[in-house]
């Protein structure tokens, strides 16, 4: 596998992770306050398994992404890793990565996820 290959999945797996963690800052802070960190004992640095489980976990976010985009979000814990390696992933492992990011990205820019 090239460089340049490796590349845009890196990219495509930044602006996924990017794009989730600042949905769910937004949502929470809109939700519980600046200070939802703390009473939900999360810690500073969000993980990307962190991060998707937090979209099954937080009421609040329960609606953001339909079950089935849930259950694909989830499937990229282990492209992340492999991709993170610098393992090669399959082409069907390609086409989740970048089904992901038109799912994700198509929930970041709404309106809902504008501070309060």
């Amino acid at each position: 596998m090239n460089k340049e290959t490796m590349f845009k999945f890196y990219e495509l797996l930044c602006e996924i992770e990017t794009s989730l963690i600042h949905i769910l800052e937004i949502e929470m802070k809109n939700t519980h306050g600046p200070l939802w960190r703390k009473i939900f004992y999360v810690e500073g640095r969000t993980y990307l398994h962190d991060t998707i489980s937090s979209f099954f976990r937080f009421a609040s976010l329960n609606d953001i992404f339909s079950s089935y985009e849930l259950r694909e979000l989830r499937t990229l814990i282990n492209i992340r890793n492999k991709i993170c390696h610098m393992i090669s992933i399959s082409s069907e492992e390609f086409q989740t990565l970048k089904g992901c990011h038109s799912i994700v990205l198509q929930k970041g820019p709404r309106q809902h996820y504008i501070i309060k």
